[in-house]
């Protein structure tokens, strides 16, 4: 930036020293030539115009001839900047904070610093900085920017000298600058001060850098033990896979099942569970159900003979509670049979053939959770069960059915007045009658007026047909 206008700054000679003054400086008695001032940058003859009154213009110094001179104001600017370093021998200097990558370190805080001697334009090495100055005989470069910054290659002289050098940046400061101002600017001011360079800054760099290097150093580390923890379980989950298979080949294999029936049917009546449920039952081995001795596909999974685990599972979700709650039972779950069945068949469950999906080439052979629900299923066809509407198979539920009781009625509020009427129909059979009977109870019962009647109606006036075409039973979603 080339200041053209409001020279502020006016240099004179006094004695044997070059004077910079400030137009505020001049007396009314020095306007004009009187001043004895010339130009701090090409040295010629200066006036200072001096205003009648505050209002005329402001006050400056002007070149004599009718020429101006483009860098007057920088020169002054960059000549006083230096004498008043000089002249306090002090200053507040910016905080120095070192960093390396993601790494930082303040070094030291913004402080003011007392400088024991100053010399201007002194050289050093091969570079020759606008300001010297010496703390305890450390020297610190400071260099004044008003137009042009330091340059790469100014830079690297610096970097190759190791002196910290500080900038004063003044490239935005107004022509019409006074010299408290300028003070405050270059003396108190941090905010237009920056470290070109700084020598505590690159050693504790190097810190950084060593830190940085190490840490980086222990995450390779760490990624590397992870990807051999990573092969090393890749690999015994492969072996284990592959174990599993082949263990899974050997129990497919309808001789090897063949083998594994005949020991298992060996201690059938000694089994605990047979025992329970049998007597549970008032059943033994020469009069077995026919529903407790159904074949299912993959049932070699409860690693005993299937008339154990069907007659448990039969004792204890069916019979039990036709026995116990009649009309009142709950659905019954895959997910809770399964839980229980690990608990109760603890050490006889082949866990190999529990779950599969995780076996390639294994993926269609029932599992646990399958050889149970397909069980249900059987029950369903004999009439024990209905099966209630589900996503997966794990989380199915089954209403477990008496045959001797109807079922239907369970819809059906208790509080309704032809609730007993109902049921004797239903347990007669009389079909016709009762579909006549619910026909006339919903015109009485409206949806509108009593929704709760009518909604269990209308689901028993299915179940009524269904009933008389000889189907089991509805099913319904509770």
């Amino acid at each position: 930036m080339a200041y053209s206008f409001k020279l502020p700054y006016g240099l004179r000679k006094e004695g044997e020293v070059d004077r910079l003054l400030h137009i505020s400086e001049i007396l009314p008695h020095e306007s004009g030539l009187r001043c004895n001032c010339v130009c701090p940058n090409c040295g010629e003859r200066l006036q200072a115009r001096l205003p009648k009154t505050k209002e005329d213009f402001t006050p400056r110094f002007a070149h004599h001839n009718a020429d101006t001179c483009d860098y007057a104001t920088e020169t002054a600017l960059h000549m006083k900047a230096k004498e008043i370093i000089e002249r306090e021998k002090r200053m507040i200097i910016p905080r120095v904070i070192a960093c390396y990558h993601n790494l930082s370190k303040e070094v030291s805080a913004e402080r003011e610093v007392s400088f024991d001697r100053v010399a201007l334009e002194r050289r050093v090495g091969n570079i020759i900085p606008d300001i010297l100055a010496y703390k305890e005989e450390r020297p610190l470069m400071i260099e004044i920017t008003i137009t042009h910054g330091i340059d790469d290659e100014k830079f690297e002289k610096i970097e190759n000298l190791g002196i910290s050098t500080l900038e004063i940046d003044l490239s935005d400061m107004d022509t019409d600058f006074d010299p408290e101002f300028l003070r405050n600017q270059i003396i108190d001011s941090t905010e237009n001060k920056y470290w070109v360079y700084n020598a505590v800054e690159e050693k504790e760099k190097e810190s950084l850098k060593k830190e940085y290097l190490l840490i980086l150093k222990k995450e390779e580390e760490a990624q590397k033990k992870a990807e051999e923890k990573r092969k090393r379980l890749e690999k015994f989950h492969e072996e284990k896979r592959q174990g599993k298979a082949e263990r899974i080949k050997k129990l497919l294999d309808s001789n090897y099942q063949e083998e594994l029936r005949q020991t298992w049917e060996k201690g059938l009546s000694s089994d605990p569970i047979w025992i329970k449920a049998s007597k549970g039952m008032n059943i033994s081995l020469h009069k077995v159900p026919e529903y407790i001795n159904v074949e299912i596909p993959g049932e070699v999974v409860f690693g005993c003979d299937r008339r154990v685990w069907q007659a448990y599972i039969f004792y204890r979700y069916v019979n039990n509670k036709v026995k116990l709650f009649r009309d009142k039972t709950y659905p019954i779950s895959v997910k809770r049979i399964q839980e229980n069945v690990k608990e109760e068949f603890k050490g006889r469950l082949i866990y190999d053939l529990v779950y599969m999906k995780d076996v390639a080439g294994y993926n269609d052979v029932p599992d646990l959770t399958q050889v149970i629900y397909d069980y249900l299923k059987k029950l369903q066809e004999y009439g024990y069960l209905l099966e209630l509407e589900a996503g997966h198979i794990f989380y199915s539920k089954f209403i477990v059915l008496d045959p001797d009781s109807v079922y239907e009625m369970r819809f059906i509020p208790l509080e309704m007045p032809e609730y007993k009427k109902i049921e004797n129909l239903m347990k007669n059979s009389e079909w016709d009658e009762c579909r006549e009977l619910i026909k006339e109870l919903l015109l009485k019962y409206s949806q509108k007026d009593h929704p709760k009647y009518f909604d269990a109606l209308a689901h028993l006036f299915d179940c009524v047909i269904a009933r008389s075409s000889g189907a089991i039973l509805l099913e319904r979603d509770f």
